[in-house]
């Protein structure tokens, strides 16, 4: 079976896709995250040699891009490469596109332009004081989470020098509200993570696509988030694999046991660096009521939260995922060019795996949902799957 193709390439742009050699290629993709990714290029050869990697392979300018077969499963900036002269390899690291909004503030492109001075006026309430100037404040009304994310990550993209081969759609109406002012630097990337975690909270992704074929010389990301009414981004694909019969269609099955979210009650914490404390509580009636004692869990890391619904959207988001008890991720393995290829599924589709002969788990047909893909580089390629949440 042929192996994962790499490219480094542009990466404001997407533009001048160079192909590289490797010996080692593995990457990795989950829920509402950047990828990982990463290869290692044997620089004994006269293909890598002619490369002149310190000068393509840019800390900064430059991003990886790793394709099974036609299909691009892994995106962004490079990190730091690293270079072994004894034994001739030169590996560079990857991290998708979402990671570049963690280095990006909420703030509108003129931000850039003024003196930080700017940032702060006179309290209106107390002229001894200051306030944050709301003329370089983000402040967005009716909108929904999906699209609160998409306004920020295009506001981005318009700063100076803010330029990234990314396609954001057009906004969608709701009825939400968020509000940032520009001397919290808050990065858009947290923001993005924050609000796929409230409860009804929106996947969000950058799908990758090959601006004209998989022969073009460009890449770019699509931006993709749930709606209001269906916050789950999910194909209607839904793969079927086959454990413990003649014919199965998948092998290595593990299963391991997470308590991430587990807890019986769950109490959130916000405000204090704004000395105004906001706090929520959210209670677990489902395992109370199944005899499981109690568990406190405190929702912490939103500080900057500023609005208590929004805090309790968080509680009882955590309560939604503890309901079931603690989690179980199901992995296994499947041939990516196998009846269902890797290009034929995602992040959030639904899949039904079919158990045979197991000594652990009864024989029968089990819905679960894709939280995780993995490769190698090689024919395999790693999957992931939870409990179907509605």
């Amino acid at each position: 079976m042929a192996k994962a193709k790499a490219w480094l390439a542009n990466l404001s742009d997407g533009s001048r896709l160079t192909r590289v050699p490797w010996t080692n290629c593995s990457w990795e993709r989950g829920r509402n995250q950047p990828e990982s990714m990463s290869i290692t290029i044997p620089t004994y050869t006269a293909a890598a040699r002619a490369l002149d990697l310190k000068n393509i392979a840019t800390f900064g300018k430059t991003q990886l891009v790793i394709s099974e077969g036609d299909t691009p499963v892994a995106a962004g900036a490079i990190g730091l490469p690293e270079y072994d002269a004894s034994s001739q390899k030169y590996s560079i690291p990857g991290r998708g596109i979402w990671d570049e909004m963690n280095f990006r503030n909420i703030m509108p492109p003129s931000a850039y332009g003024v003196n930080p001075s700017n940032f702060l006026i006179p309290d209106p309430a107390d002229p001894t004081k200051t306030a944050p100037n709301p003329a370089y404040g983000t402040y967005l009304s009716g909108l929904d989470l999906g699209s609160i994310a998409f306004s920020i990550v295009r506001q981005s993209l318009a700063a100076p020098n803010g330029a990234l081969p990314i396609v954001v759609p057009d906004n969608r109406p709701g009825t939400h509200v968020r509000n940032w002012d520009a001397l919290n630097f808050k990065s858009v990337g947290t923001a993005l993570t924050d609000l796929t975690e409230v409860i009804n909270g929106p996947d969000i992704r950058f799908s990758k696509r090959w601006k004209s074929g998989p022969s073009a010389q460009s890449i770019e990301f699509v931006m993709e988030a749930g709606t209001q009414d269906q916050p789950i981004l999910r194909s209607a694909s839904k793969p079927k694999w086959t454990f413990g019969t003649q014919r199965a269609t998948g092998k290595g099955l593990k299963i391991k046991f997470m308590s991430d979210h587990f807890g019986t009650v769950f109490w959130g914490l916000a405000g204090a660096a704004q000395d105004t404390v906001l706090m929520t509580r959210s209670d677990s009636s489902v395992l109370q009521n199944a005899g499981f004692p109690l568990r406190d869990r405190v929702i912490s890391d939103h500080g900057d939260v500023e609005r208590l619904e929004t805090l309790q959207g968080y509680s009882d988001n955590e309560r939604r995922l503890a309901q079931f008890g603690p989690l179980e991720i199901w992995e296994f393995k499947v041939l990516k060019n196998g009846l269902v290829g890797v290009g034929d599924y995602d992040i959030g589709d639904l899949c039904q795996l079919r158990i045979k002969d197991d000594p652990i788990i009864k024989d029968g047909n089990y819905e679960r949902e894709i939280v995780n893909m993995a490769g190698d580089g090689g024919p395999w390629i790693t999957i992931q799957t939870a409990e179907v949440y509605q």
